[in-house]
């Protein structure tokens, strides 16, 4: 096992050693939050930094293919929010949360196979390691290579059906590819199940990753939609909330007693029984979506039906604003965008 508390170097380093392995990684916690997404990225992208030598010429970069296990008491996300920054949906990806909580009282156990307590099965389960450990990969590998055409052909066959009993209907790209990791540890543990190396009953690698896979996607943000579409939901909305009545005037002044807001970012008014925020153009760009595409947010808002577009079916319309005599570009957010769906 190794630790999260190392230089860039250093883990592209632990990296490398374990290519076409697993790499465990103890307490995400270790590595500081604001580093945390950009390691993330470094693991699962497979290749080093590009590094000069005295000379200037490019050295040769580390690479690596692997899948990497990781502890901690926090989500990656979270870990990231911690520092203050901003988590993209790509991080989500590449470091697969599932909650260490089987759902049945037991903690991170489904059952206890004749142990008294969750405590005393992990100490059983590290005594077997610890007196087992070094021997199921070489015999796994052994196995594979007596015929690794077939073997390749079980694995994508194991894909296959994974994906398409496990991932809903109509999933994200995104989703996906996160299916297909877990599709990839369900073929290798059927596989190492046929060949007798693990003693399991045939299926139940399958089932253990499938409920894994199941549980990583019930806690995810967005469901089984796309997961940049569900963050820009989240920001759009946490605007809305955070500025509500103390930034947001009302369309109409006479609406309202309230004093005027010394840092307006927009208007509010209720129409057909529903509120509506009207937010000028360059806010809706520097501050609503910051850090985002603000063309991309708009068409997707539009066509889940949080923003109202003009006749010609632009994402802001011209109109005519009463406070202040003049016509501006703006925005109209429905409120169903707070707490929305993509």
């Amino acid at each position: 096992m190794e630790t999260w508390r190392a230089t860039g170097n250093g883990l592209e380093g632990a990296a490398a050693a374990h290519t076409d392995g697993l790499l465990c990684l103890d307490e995400l916690q270790e590595v500081d939050g604001a580093e945390a997404g950009k390691t993330a990225y470094l693991l699962a992208n497979g290749r080093g930094k590009i590094r000069m030598r005295d000379s200037t010429a490019l050295r040769s970069s580390l690479t690596w293919r692997l899948l990497f296990l990781s502890s901690g008491e926090l989500s990656l996300a979270d870990h990231v929010r911690e520092a203050g920054k901003q988590t993209r949906a790509g991080m989500d990806l590449r470091i697969a949360d599932i909650p260490a909580d089987a759902g049945v009282g037991l903690g991170t156990w489904e059952r206890l196979h004749g142990d008294t307590d969750g405590n005393a099965f992990a100490r059983s389960l590290e005594a077997a390691v610890l007196a087992q450990r070094g021997t199921a990969g070489p015999a796994f590998l052994s196995s594979l290579v007596v015929d690794l055409d077939g073997a390749c052909k079980a694995v994508c066959a194991y894909r296959d059906a994974f994906t398409s009993e496990q991932a809903p209907l109509g999933a994200a790209g995104q989703v996906l590819r996160v299916a297909g990791r877990f599709a990839l540890v369900a073929a290798g543990g059927e596989l190492a199940t046929a060949a007798g190396v693990t003693g399991w009953h045939q299926g139940e690698a399958y089932r253990a990753a499938a409920a894994c896979f199941q549980a990583w996607l019930m806690a995810r943000p967005g469901g089984h939609g796309s997961g940049e579409i569900s963050k820009a939901l989240e920001q759009v909305g946490s605007f809305i909330l955070a500025h509500g009545s103390s930034s947001f005037e009302p369309w109409q002044p006479s609406e309202s007693l309230e004093p005027r807001t010394t840092q307006r970012v927009g208007w509010w008014r209720d129409r057909d029984g529903q509120r509506e925020y009207l937010i000028p153009s360059k806010v809706w760009r520097a501050s609503v979506c910051k850090g985002l595409d603000a063309a991309w947010v708009s068409a997707e808002l539009l066509k889940l039906g949080h923003l109202m577009a003009d006749p010609n079916g632009k994402s802001s319309q011209s109109l005519r604003v009463p406070s202040l005599g003049s016509t501006a570009r703006l925005y109209v957010l429905r409120s169903s965008v707070i707490g929305g769906e993509p």
